[in-house]
């Protein structure tokens, strides 16, 4: 009788543990851009991003730059020749070596300030 117990109980807690609902972990995304001209960091892509960019330099001086990185499904974060844009709305200007950072929680943060 307590094994047939025991055995239940570690059935119980083996299936339990398998798929009960636990939610799935945060993925993210870490982008360097331009070999160090912007840096972004994204907490949680909601399972995936993709990035697109365009750019063209004369020697040293970048003449034109265009990143658009996508996140979660509707979100995007767009640089045009250093002007920051975030799910359509404008987030200010960008130097060369900023760091991005996209939380979990859709706030943006360029350098540790918020945008």
């Amino acid at each position: 009788m307590i094994r047939h117990l025991l055995l239940s109980a570690f059935v119980a807690v083996l299936f339990a543990g398998c798929g009960g609902g636990s939610p799935t972990p945060p993925s993210y995304a870490k982008y360097d851009l331009g070999g160090g001209r912007y840096f972004i960091d994204c907490e949680d892509t909601g399972g995936g991003s993709s990035l697109r960019f365009d750019s063209a330099s004369e020697g040293d001086v970048v003449t034109k730059e265009l990143y658009e990185l996508s996140w979660g499904g509707p979100h995007q974060l767009r640089i045009e020749d250093g002007k920051l844009t975030v799910d359509g709305t404008e987030r200010g200007t960008l130097q060369p070596g900023d760091r991005i950072t996209i939380k979990a929680n859709g706030e943006i943060f360029v350098n540790g300030g918020q945008r």
